[in-house]
């Protein structure tokens, strides 16, 4: 099982809130044998998560794998994606202003 978070809401993470259209990404993570990538997520403002997998290992140029999902400003919200290949990494873009982000993903294997 892998963990990776970005806090903007908690001062003891140092991270700092989104600014219009930036980017952040988490990974890349080696899948091994997990089945699913899960996660939850706040955003005060707009943006897009985008949940992307590849076979070429972790300097990998193609990411041929991808799932997007929009959110909505001030919104919490659970994911779950299936995984397929061996290496996945999570980028959130933010919408058009500042926001505070709070996301935590990790990976299950199934028993």
């Amino acid at each position: 099982m892998h963990f990776a978070s970005y806090n903007s809401f908690s001062s003891l993470t140092g991270q700092k809130p989104l600014e219009s259209k930036q980017e952040i990404i988490l990974g890349p993570l080696q899948a091994d044998k997990a089945t699913k990538l899960t996660g939850s997520i706040f955003s005060e403002k707009t943006g897009t998560l985008v949940v992307e997998q590849t076979f070429e290992g972790f300097q990998a140029e193609n990411w041929d794998i991808s799932e997007t999902i929009d959110f909505t400003e001030g919104s919490g919200s659970g994911f779950s994606v299936e995984l397929l290949a061996p290496v996945v990494r999570v980028r959130f873009v933010n919408g058009e202003n500042e926001s505070g982000l709070r996301l935590y993903i990790t990976t299950l294997m199934r028993l």
